[in-house]
């Protein structure tokens, strides 16, 4: 993240003011938590108004992660509901491989912001859990041009979430397993 060049005294008093409450916790869940001594810098930072460590506040931000990677994400964890309702509700299962329906996490490498959005979605957001919960390990590399191809291709059977055994092994054909 960019830090700030500047805060209005406004955000400095807020800023402030909360990691003030942020350090009576810290003092309070653990005396010896040295999280406090933290805070304390960083207040002193703000109510003196040293612009030169700001950074030191903001340095641990990342930057923003676009609206645009948040909603891929979301329709390919809608590919792969999709792709369990529709093969739990095959009466012939025995040509589609199980584990080929979890969701295959991004290479921590390649796409890390991915990862961070997934684990959010599953421990902070708790969104498509039932998706990320059983996750596989991710493969090395991009997988988001691949995932992208999946999602074109769940689109062209209209979003369906009733798809033909044919039609599952068609989306999964555009990751390689």
């Amino acid at each position: 993240m960019e830090t700030p060049t500047t805060l209005t005294p406004k955000e400095r008093l807020i800023l402030s003011n909360q990691f003030r409450i942020l350090e009576k916790l810290a003092k309070l869940i653990d005396p010896n938590d040295l999280g406090a001594d933290t805070y304390r810098k960083f207040i002193t930072i703000l109510d003196g108004g040293y612009k030169f460590h700001y950074y030191e506040i903001f340095e641990h931000l990342p930057e923003e992660l676009d609206e645009s990677v948040c909603e891929e994400i979301h329709e390919i964890f809608y590919v792969y509901q999709a792709l369990k309702n529709s093969y739990d509700a095959l009466p012939d299962k025995s040509g589609i491989n199980p584990i080929n329906l979890k969701f295959v996490n991004y290479d921590d490498h390649h796409e890390p912001r991915h990862v961070g959005y997934i684990l959010n979605c599953e421990h902070g957001l708790r969104e498509f859990v039932d998706v990320v919960k059983n996750k596989r390990g991710g493969m090395v590399g991009k997988l988001s041009p691949h995932y992208r191809k999946m999602v074109a291709k769940w689109k062209e059977f209209e979003k369906s979430h009733k798809l033909s055994e044919s039609q599952i092994k068609e989306i999964l054909k555009e990751l390689p397993l």
